[in-house]
């Protein structure tokens, strides 16, 4: 048999090119340029594509000018956060090249006045080394060539030192008593109130513990029995000054500066005022002790009143407050910066007395004969009792600060004699006496 050939076919719009697709609607030969496939069949590309077909093409094509025109709407927004980082940038640039700037002119500052200080200490370095080969040699010809510089009508220079020390066996100021011995001192401050002075004097009293008091006139005038109590039960009295005022700079500047308006007249009418208080009011004399107000005090605040006849009790000072023996007792509440519990408090002065080697020897402990605390918990002095007994368990002794003071080798009969109320008096009535009689 002769094999039959197969026909050839061209496309109907292209007669120059072959073709094996036929279109399924109208039956043209069409080749892939003008034929559109869809589910295995062919159609022509402009007249015979099915209306599913057309749907189809309308809605891709519909999505894609919809893309084309979320994109047009995002370029914007693209554009603008460039703009804005570049902006940005620029902008911390120049700060930051204007910051280098500032640091590098103070730090050439800074420099040249180093090298000034520099200098000027090296050529006061070479004044000091030639005035002290001066000294060491004893040149005679130096002295007399300073001698003819001097002016003729000029008087020596008298130097003044701040305060000489009245006594140089009395301290300035008594913070703390002899480390040798297991010796310990209750004090306590009475201002302006004594809400707690008799549930403090009968827990002292319950324990047999001499303490120390510094009370004000103030304090004086308002509760003369309660000075009554103390000097009965055996307590230092200490002077507090008449008006409980500020003597230093120490609550604006946290120096020890004293104030302009504080002289040592003013501060001897403070001492002589309460003084003088006390005899009228309850017939009592002080010890000669003393406690600034505020703990605000320095040398020659506390040299003044020497002169006066006062020496200066303190309390131990520390670098923090677990250092020291302030009860900060006088805090008033919990919203108060330095604000401590009574069990806080406990729990430093038994840690402070278990520290080797010395523990709380010679220890001055701060407490006051009233209280601003209205919640009876956080009433410092409830814990008396239990502090003094928990101390005592540890092998120390309470002593009032008279006793400390004779303990750690102060002689209290060398401050100077303050004045003798009693003697006053009596010396008031006989000079009356003598005047009625010459009358």
């Amino acid at each position: 048999m002769s094999s039959r050939k197969k026909r050839s076919h061209y496309c109907s719009n292209h007669p120059e090119i072959k073709t094996r697709m036929q279109c399924t609607k109208c039956g043209k030969w069409i080749c892939s340029e003008c034929a559109l496939t869809y589910q295995s069949n062919h159609y022509c590309i402009k007249t015979c594509i099915p209306s599913e077909i057309l749907t189809v093409s309308q809605m891709l094509s519909t999505v894609g000018k919809e893309e084309k025109k979320s994109d047009k709407k995002f370029w914007p927004v693209i554009t603008w956060a460039a703009l804005t980082f570049a902006l940005f940038s620029i902008v911390f640039g120049v700060w930051t090249l204007k910051q280098i700037y500032h640091i590098e002119n103070e730090n050439r500052i800074l420099q040249k006045n180093r090298n000034i200080l520099i200098s000027n200490l090296q050529k006061n370095n070479l004044e000091i080394k030639k005035l002290e080969n001066i000294v060491k040699n004893d040149n005679p010809d130096t002295i007399l060539k300073l001698q003819k510089n001097k002016p003729k009508n000029s008087k020596p220079a008298v130097s003044k030192p701040d305060k000489p020390d009245n006594n140089p066996k009395i301290p300035y100021t008594f913070n703390n008593g002899t480390a040798g011995k297991r010796l310990v001192s209750l004090t306590f401050d009475g201002g302006y109130i004594a809400n707690a002075a008799t549930d403090i004097l009968d827990t002292l009293l319950s324990r047999n513990v001499k303490a120390s008091m510094f009370v004000t006139g103030h304090f004086i005038r308002r509760y003369p029995e309660i000075i009554d109590r103390i000097v009965l039960d055996g307590h230092d009295l200490g002077n507090h000054t008449m008006t409980h005022p500020h003597l230093t700079t120490y609550a604006q500047t946290r120096t020890q500066t004293t104030l302009q308006q504080i002289t040592s007249e003013l501060l001897k009418t403070e001492l002589r005022s309460a003084e003088k208080l006390l005899y009228e009011k309850t017939g009592h004399k002080f010890s000669p002790l003393w406690r600034a107000p505020y703990g605000e005090y320095n040398n020659s605040i506390c040299s003044w009143a020497q002169e006066h006849g006062y020496v200066h009790i303190g309390w131990r000072q520390g670098r923090t407050w677990t250092q020291g023996l302030d009860c900060n007792d006088w805090v008033p509440d919990k919203n108060t910066p330095g604000f401590k519990t009574p069990s806080e408090v406990m729990d430093k002065i038994l840690n402070l007395a278990e520290t080797k080697p010395y523990g709380i020897n010679g220890g001055i402990i701060l407490l006051h004969l009233g209280t601003a605390r209205k919640n009876k918990q956080d009433q410092v002095h409830r814990i008396l009792g239990t502090l003094i007994d928990s101390i005592r368990t540890r092998n120390y002794t309470f002593v009032p600060v008279s006793e400390m003071l004779k303990e750690s080798g102060v002689d209290l009969a060398l401050l100077s004699p303050g004045i003798n109320l009693s003697e006053s008096e009596s010396n008031k009535k006989s000079a009356i006496e003598h005047k009625n009689d010459e009358s």
